[in-house]
Protein backbone atom coordinates (compact mmCIF):
# COMPACT_ATOMS: atom_id res chain seq x y z
CA UNK A 1 0.00 0.00 0.00
CA UNK A 2 1.10 3.36 -0.85
CA UNK A 3 0.86 6.26 0.74
CA UNK A 4 -0.27 9.30 -1.48
CA UNK A 5 -1.09 12.56 -0.32
CA UNK A 6 -2.95 15.16 -2.10
CA UNK A 7 -2.60 15.87 -5.67
CA UNK A 8 -3.31 18.66 -8.51
CA UNK A 9 -5.49 16.67 -10.96
CA UNK A 10 -3.96 16.57 -14.57
CA UNK A 11 -5.73 16.97 -18.10
CA UNK A 12 -3.18 14.36 -19.83
CA UNK A 13 -4.39 10.83 -20.42
CA UNK A 14 -2.95 8.41 -17.67
CA UNK A 15 -2.99 5.01 -15.44
CA UNK A 16 -1.35 3.96 -12.88
CA UNK A 17 0.61 0.97 -12.37
CA UNK A 18 -1.48 -0.06 -9.11
CA UNK A 19 -4.80 -0.30 -8.23
CA UNK A 20 -5.95 3.57 -6.62
CA UNK A 21 -8.71 5.34 -4.91
CA UNK A 22 -9.30 8.85 -5.42
CA UNK A 23 -11.11 11.41 -3.46
CA UNK A 24 -11.89 14.79 -5.06
CA UNK A 25 -11.24 17.07 -2.03
CA UNK A 26 -11.95 20.26 -4.06
CA UNK A 27 -13.40 21.90 -7.57
CA UNK A 28 -15.00 20.12 -10.30
CA UNK A 29 -14.14 18.09 -13.18
CA UNK A 30 -15.46 16.02 -16.02
CA UNK A 31 -13.68 13.21 -16.33
CA UNK A 32 -13.11 10.65 -19.53
CA UNK A 33 -12.80 6.61 -18.99
CA UNK A 34 -13.38 3.82 -21.01
CA UNK A 35 -14.90 6.13 -23.83
CA UNK A 36 -17.14 7.59 -20.81
CA UNK A 37 -17.66 11.22 -19.54
CA UNK A 38 -18.09 11.25 -15.92
CA UNK A 39 -18.94 14.56 -13.90
CA UNK A 40 -16.98 14.68 -10.41
CA UNK A 41 -17.24 17.12 -7.21
CA UNK A 42 -16.04 17.48 -3.72
CA UNK A 43 -17.30 13.74 -2.22
CA UNK A 44 -16.63 12.01 -4.80
CA UNK A 45 -14.89 8.52 -4.61
CA UNK A 46 -13.72 6.78 -7.24
CA UNK A 47 -11.55 3.24 -7.79
CA UNK A 48 -8.99 2.79 -10.73
CA UNK A 49 -8.08 -0.84 -11.67
CA UNK A 50 -3.99 -0.88 -12.32
CA UNK A 51 -3.63 0.15 -15.68
CA UNK A 52 -6.57 2.12 -16.16
CA UNK A 53 -6.34 4.94 -18.48
CA UNK A 54 -8.09 8.54 -17.64
CA UNK A 55 -8.26 11.94 -17.74
CA UNK A 56 -9.85 15.48 -17.16
CA UNK A 57 -12.32 16.69 -20.05
CA UNK A 58 -13.21 19.87 -18.43
CA UNK A 59 -12.39 20.92 -14.41
CA UNK A 60 -12.49 23.99 -12.58
CA UNK A 61 -9.72 26.21 -11.83
CA UNK A 62 -8.27 24.27 -9.29
CA UNK A 63 -9.31 20.34 -8.83
CA UNK A 64 -7.48 18.43 -5.74
CA UNK A 65 -7.73 14.49 -5.02
CA UNK A 66 -6.64 12.57 -2.46
CA UNK A 67 -4.96 9.35 -3.52
CA UNK A 68 -4.30 5.88 -1.99
CA UNK A 69 -2.41 3.39 -3.91
CA UNK A 70 -3.03 -0.54 -3.57
CA UNK A 71 -0.24 -2.61 -4.45
CA UNK A 72 -0.11 -5.97 -5.90
CA UNK A 73 2.01 -6.89 -2.36
CA UNK A 74 -0.60 -5.67 -0.34
CA UNK A 75 -3.81 -7.23 -2.27
CA UNK A 76 -1.82 -10.77 -1.94
CA UNK A 77 -1.15 -10.14 1.49
CA UNK A 78 -4.56 -10.10 2.68
CA UNK A 79 -6.21 -12.23 0.16
CA UNK A 80 -7.99 -9.32 -1.97
CA UNK A 81 -8.52 -8.48 -5.43
CA UNK A 82 -8.88 -5.02 -6.70
CA UNK A 83 -12.41 -5.94 -7.35
CA UNK A 84 -12.79 -5.62 -3.61
CA UNK A 85 -12.54 -2.46 -3.54
CA UNK A 86 -14.16 -1.52 -6.76
CA UNK A 87 -17.57 -2.71 -4.95
CA UNK A 88 -16.62 -1.19 -1.96
CA UNK A 89 -16.89 2.17 -3.52
CA UNK A 90 -20.17 1.78 -4.89
CA UNK A 91 -21.51 0.19 -1.83
CA UNK A 92 -19.79 1.40 1.72
CA UNK A 93 -21.40 4.23 2.55
CA UNK A 94 -18.42 5.13 5.03
CA UNK A 95 -15.71 5.04 1.95
CA UNK A 96 -15.50 8.46 1.14
CA UNK A 97 -15.30 9.36 5.23
CA UNK A 98 -12.33 6.10 5.27
CA UNK A 99 -10.49 7.70 2.64
CA UNK A 100 -10.58 11.28 4.38
CA UNK A 101 -9.28 9.47 7.62
CA UNK A 102 -6.50 8.26 5.93
CA UNK A 103 -5.55 11.46 4.86
CA UNK A 104 -5.95 12.65 8.73
CA UNK A 105 -3.19 9.84 9.31
CA UNK A 106 -0.90 11.34 6.68
CA UNK A 107 -1.22 14.51 8.35
CA UNK A 108 0.37 12.73 11.45
CA UNK A 109 3.10 10.95 9.66
CA UNK A 110 4.22 9.24 12.53
CA UNK A 111 5.80 5.85 13.32
CA UNK A 112 1.51 4.62 13.59
CA UNK A 113 0.87 6.01 10.31
CA UNK A 114 1.63 3.15 8.08
CA UNK A 115 -0.36 0.57 10.36
CA UNK A 116 -3.37 3.25 10.51
CA UNK A 117 -3.69 3.44 6.29
CA UNK A 118 -3.85 -0.04 6.23
CA UNK A 119 -6.64 -0.65 9.03
CA UNK A 120 -8.65 2.01 7.44
CA UNK A 121 -8.06 0.09 4.05
CA UNK A 122 -9.54 -3.10 5.26
CA UNK A 123 -12.11 -1.75 7.09
CA UNK A 124 -13.34 0.20 3.29
CA UNK A 125 -13.17 -3.36 1.95
CA UNK A 126 -14.51 -5.96 4.47
CA UNK A 127 -17.62 -4.70 4.25
CA UNK A 128 -17.82 -5.34 0.10
CA UNK A 129 -15.69 -8.80 0.91
CA UNK A 130 -18.00 -9.45 3.82
CA UNK A 131 -21.45 -10.16 0.89
CA UNK A 132 -19.07 -10.60 -2.05
CA UNK A 133 -20.22 -13.51 -2.66
CA UNK A 134 -23.94 -13.44 -0.98
CA UNK A 135 -26.71 -12.57 -3.19
CA UNK A 136 -28.40 -9.45 -2.69
CA UNK A 137 -32.34 -8.94 -2.15
CA UNK A 138 -33.62 -6.34 -5.00
CA UNK A 139 -35.46 -4.28 -2.23
CA UNK A 140 -32.16 -3.30 -1.23
CA UNK A 141 -30.39 -1.54 -4.32
CA UNK A 142 -34.31 0.40 -3.97
CA UNK A 143 -34.15 0.96 -0.66
CA UNK A 144 -30.95 3.28 -1.00
CA UNK A 145 -32.04 4.72 -4.66
CA UNK A 146 -34.71 6.21 -2.49
CA UNK A 147 -32.54 7.55 0.92
CA UNK A 148 -29.85 9.03 -1.62
CA UNK A 149 -33.13 10.54 -3.79
CA UNK A 150 -34.42 11.83 0.08
CA UNK A 151 -30.98 12.64 1.19
CA UNK A 152 -32.36 16.24 2.13
CA UNK A 153 -36.11 15.28 3.12
CA UNK A 154 -37.67 13.12 5.95
CA UNK A 155 -38.94 9.65 5.03
CA UNK A 156 -40.60 7.40 6.84
CA UNK A 157 -39.75 3.42 7.61
CA UNK A 158 -43.32 3.14 6.58
CA UNK A 159 -43.29 4.92 3.39
CA UNK A 160 -39.53 3.68 1.97
CA UNK A 161 -41.57 -0.15 2.69
CA UNK A 162 -44.13 0.90 0.37
CA UNK A 163 -42.56 2.35 -1.69
CA UNK A 164 -39.70 -0.69 -2.15
CA UNK A 165 -42.28 -3.48 -1.80
CA UNK A 166 -41.22 -4.79 0.98
CA UNK A 167 -41.79 -4.95 4.84
CA UNK A 168 -40.81 -2.33 7.75
CA UNK A 169 -39.55 -5.50 9.56
CA UNK A 170 -37.68 -6.83 6.89
CA UNK A 171 -36.02 -3.58 6.37
CA UNK A 172 -35.59 -2.98 10.02
CA UNK A 173 -34.18 -6.33 10.40
CA UNK A 174 -31.62 -6.65 7.96
CA UNK A 175 -30.61 -3.03 7.13
CA UNK A 176 -27.53 -3.38 9.11
CA UNK A 177 -26.62 -7.05 7.31
CA UNK A 178 -26.67 -5.03 4.22
CA UNK A 179 -25.92 -1.79 4.42
CA UNK A 180 -23.50 -1.94 7.47
CA UNK A 181 -24.68 0.58 9.87
CA UNK A 182 -28.32 1.16 11.14
CA UNK A 183 -30.61 3.29 8.40
CA UNK A 184 -30.35 6.34 11.38
CA UNK A 185 -26.50 6.18 10.99
CA UNK A 186 -27.12 5.72 6.97
CA UNK A 187 -29.18 8.65 6.73
CA UNK A 188 -26.33 10.94 8.86
CA UNK A 189 -23.90 9.75 6.41
CA UNK A 190 -25.95 11.07 3.61
CA UNK A 191 -26.39 14.09 5.02
CA UNK A 192 -22.21 14.73 5.72
CA UNK A 193 -22.03 13.65 1.82
CA UNK A 194 -24.17 16.31 0.82
CA UNK A 195 -22.18 18.84 3.03
CA UNK A 196 -18.81 18.25 1.10
CA UNK A 197 -19.10 20.08 -2.25
CA UNK A 198 -20.76 22.59 -0.40
CA UNK A 199 -17.98 22.92 2.14
CA UNK A 200 -15.59 22.98 -0.67
CA UNK A 201 -16.92 24.83 -3.24
CA UNK A 202 -19.20 28.15 -1.70
CA UNK A 203 -18.46 30.66 0.62
CA UNK A 204 -21.84 29.31 2.50
CA UNK A 205 -21.44 29.39 6.53
CA UNK A 206 -21.07 26.51 8.32
CA UNK A 207 -24.89 26.96 10.25
CA UNK A 208 -26.25 27.38 6.47
CA UNK A 209 -24.97 24.44 5.26
CA UNK A 210 -26.15 22.16 8.38
CA UNK A 211 -29.30 23.57 8.02
CA UNK A 212 -29.66 22.86 4.20
CA UNK A 213 -28.53 19.36 4.84
CA UNK A 214 -31.08 18.70 7.63
CA UNK A 215 -28.92 19.20 10.94
CA UNK A 216 -30.23 20.58 14.14
CA UNK A 217 -28.18 22.95 14.29
CA UNK A 218 -24.41 24.28 13.64
CA UNK A 219 -22.92 22.45 16.62
CA UNK A 220 -24.75 19.03 15.80
CA UNK A 221 -23.09 19.35 12.35
CA UNK A 222 -19.47 19.38 13.58
CA UNK A 223 -19.72 16.75 15.86
CA UNK A 224 -21.28 13.97 12.88
CA UNK A 225 -18.76 16.07 10.60
CA UNK A 226 -15.58 14.90 12.59
CA UNK A 227 -16.93 12.18 13.75
CA UNK A 228 -17.12 10.48 10.19
CA UNK A 229 -13.97 12.48 9.15
CA UNK A 230 -11.62 12.81 12.10
CA UNK A 231 -11.80 16.70 10.46
CA UNK A 232 -14.00 19.46 11.10
CA UNK A 233 -15.51 21.53 8.60
CA UNK A 234 -13.38 24.37 8.79
CA UNK A 235 -10.31 22.09 8.27
CA UNK A 236 -11.78 20.16 5.38
CA UNK A 237 -12.33 23.86 3.85
CA UNK A 238 -9.10 24.17 3.92
CA UNK A 239 -7.79 21.26 2.35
Amino acid sequence: MTRTAFSERTHDPHFHESAHLCLIVQGVDVERRSSRSYRRQAGDLHFYHAGESHASEVRSTRVTSALVELGTAFLLRHDLTEDHFARAVHENSKAPFLMLQMQHELHADDAHTPLGLQALALELVDYSRERYERPTPGWVRHVAQLLDEHAHTPVGLVDIAARCGTHPVTISRQFRRYFGCSLGEYRRRLMIRRSLPLISESALTLSTIAFTCGFADQSHFIRAFRGSTRFRPGEYRQL
